[in-house]
């Protein structure tokens, strides 16, 4: 049986996230930054769906933060090791609509360069409403969208991060479209 594909990457000489982890735990920052280089595009695919479009680059960057200082605890439990970002990824998500929501707004109209606005505005308006659609998810739902799309895992790792076997995941996923389909033509 084929090691599954968040346990190995071929373009790093087969080093698996597991090995990286490992030598992470121990100090190696080349590993950790091997780490970093393999997940920041699935947290930050993440970040893009949950946080201000301004904030991704920092919730990724906190989100490592955060990861390396809590390497050492971490325990290999079979789920891939990017589920374990993605837990974090939403606290710093969930962290940082907490501050905003305390700080006032800065800024205005003045700020804006008006020759994209109506662009700005028309896209800020679908993932607005795309983002209240996914909200409206049960967790389940809103997982395995989040890991299928937004990270890019296959069944398997999907499977293995939700404790369901691969071939359910396609029945959950379609049952959580479904939902986000009707979610999105009601609000319509």
């Amino acid at each position: 049986m084929p090691e599954p594909t968040h346990r190995r990457n071929p373009a790093t000489s087969g080093t698996s996230d597991v090995d990286l982890v490992g030598r992470a735990q121990k100090g190696d920052r080349g590993a950790f930054a091997e780490l970093y280089t393999r997940h920041a595009p699935a947290v930050a695919r993440l970040a893009a769906a949950r946080a201000a479009c301004s904030d991704v680059d920092d919730a990724v960057a906190e989100t490592f933060v955060r990861a390396w200082k809590s390497i050492a605890k971490y325990s290999d439990t079979g789920r891939p090791f990017v589920a374990w970002l993605y837990g974090i990824g939403r606290n710093v998500i969930a962290d940082g609509h907490r501050k905003a929501g305390k700080m006032k707004t800065q800024g205005g109209i003045e700020s804006m360069d008006l020759g994209r606005a109506d662009a700005r505005v028309e896209r800020t308006a679908d993932l607005i409403d795309l983002g209240r659609a996914l909200r409206s998810l049960n967790n389940r739902h809103r997982t395995v969208i989040e890991l299928k799309y937004l990270g890019g895992l296959n069944n398997d790792e999907v499977g293995a991060t939700l404790g369901i076997q691969p071939g359910a995941v396609n029945t959950l996923q379609w049952r959580a479209l479904r939902k986000l389909q009707t979610i999105m033509e009601v609000g319509s």
